[in-house]
């Protein structure tokens, strides 16, 4: 059951990954407006970095 658990928790944090990142480099953009200082990464490097975020394993429910 748990593992059928994490299956899908991972199922569904892969699915928000590009929603995710446009609202990071939305957020970031908002914040090169306010300071031409920041920079705003490209949306793809921001998908990467969630992309190698590690699964959820069925035992980490337990911790």
């Amino acid at each position: 059951m748990w593992g059928a658990i994490a299956k899908e928790s991972n199922a569904y944090r892969v699915e928000g990954i590009p929603a995710v990142a446009k609202a990071q480099r939305d957020k970031q953009l908002q914040a090169q407006l306010r300071d031409p200082v920041k920079s705003a990464q490209p949306l793809e490097v921001l998908e990467q970095k969630l992309r190698k975020v590690k699964p959820i394993q069925a035992h980490e429910f337990f911790t």
